[in-house]
């Protein structure tokens, strides 16, 4: 199933995936399709009151804390439980590379790969949707500001084509109502203090769900919408014999790319 709709799929899209949940919402939009042709969706609501992790753990990092300065590299090549990584290894690090230093943290923070990393793998300069802001005028804002407004600007725009293409390929209409113009001019409005701090994300969303259902439903974690890529790409019947291709000598051997760094990413 999941490989026929990877194809289906990706004729959508018209090339690559860079979403594997986007195979997830096509199947469940096709699901939905023997009951419903209008639906109503989510997207933009983390991007309009801060409902990302990122947002929470970030809000300190613009202060310069020097005393991050004298870790030593080799302390964050460490195996850390997963747990203490998220919650203190990781933010240790941000504070130590990007503290004072906002900008390149919220590059950072908006990149699956860096911008660094990118370039050095591929050879080439890379280009990115950051590059066109003018980063002396945006840098007037508050820190907290300045990420709400990136998300607007790159990250939502992807999560908006991906739900209109999955959807509609299954002939049913989207509506976003947190995208609704008047919701996000008062949303923007506001403080982001408001919004979203280090201790919760999303609080004026989360207290009126809260009145409406109740609080274990408002404050239960966030979890997203994995999808279980590393079977898909371990099974025979579905990315397996393709996934396997990559680790050949001769994957990308005429491009100018660094073959290890691609493989340790994909590892």
């Amino acid at each position: 199933m999941v490989a026929e709709a990877y194809k289906e799929v990706v004729r959508l899209f018209d090339g690559m995936l860079d979403y594997p949940n986007a195979i997830g919402l096509y199947l469940l939009n096709r699901f939905y399709k023997q009951y419903i042709t209008v639906s109503l969706t989510g997207e933009g609501a983390d991007e309009l009151f801060g409902g990302y992790t990122k947002f929470r753990t970030a809000a300190g990092f613009s202060r310069t804390r020097s005393w991050t300065r004298g870790i030593p590299a080799r302390f964050f090549k460490f195996p850390f439980p997963k747990k203490v990584t998220n919650k203190w290894v990781r933010p240790l690090y941000m504070n130590k590379t990007y503290s004072g230093q906002p900008w390149s943290m919220l590059q950072q923070l908006n990149s699956y790969v860096s911008p660094q990393g990118l370039e050095e793998t591929i050879g080439l300069p890379n280009k990115g949707l950051l590059d066109s802001f003018d980063h002396e005028k945006f840098g007037e804002f508050q820190l907290k500001r300045q990420m709400l407004v990136i998300d607007h600007m790159t990250y939502l725009y992807s999560l908006i084509y991906r739900q209109d293409r999955t959807s509609m390929g299954s002939s049913i209409e989207s509506r976003l109502p947190f995208l609704d113009r008047t919701l996000v001019e008062w949303a923007m409005r506001l403080d982001p203090q408001i919004l979203f701090d280090e201790q919760e994300n999303k609080k004026p969303l989360k207290a009126l769900a809260a009145d409406l259902f109740n609080k274990p439903f408002a404050y239960r974690p966030k979890i997203g919408f994995p999808m279980p890529t590393s079977d898909w790409l371990t099974d025979p019947r579905c990315f397996g014999p393709m996934h396997q291709a990559i680790f050949n000598e001769d994957f990308l051997i005429y491009q100018n790319v660094d073959h290890n760094k691609i493989l340790y990413w994909l590892k």
